[in-house]
């Protein structure tokens, strides 16, 4: 585990950066049910943005890592 140890916290970095432009970016879609709080709609506010590359990228890297990891110990 400690050897991808950087390399979960770089994904995690990816993934607030990804969360903090989203924040930040006025093609955000938000919408509002009916007596509730204002929601954005994730996955499509990832495709207006066009974040949806460097997410989907970054979970499949994490995806990948996270195999290897649990194999690397499965031979241990």
């Amino acid at each position: 585990m400690k050897t991808y140890k950087t390399n979960f916290l770089i994904i995690l970095a990816i993934y607030l950066l990804i969360y903090l432009i989203m924040a930040l970016s006025p093609y955000v879609i938000v919408s509002s049910y009916d007596n509730s709080l204002s929601r954005i709609l994730f996955f499509e506010s990832l495709i207006t943005t066009n974040l949806i590359v460097p997410f989907a990228l970054n979970t499949i890297y994490l995806v990948y890592l996270l195999f290897k990891t649990i194999m690397s110990q499965d031979n241990q």
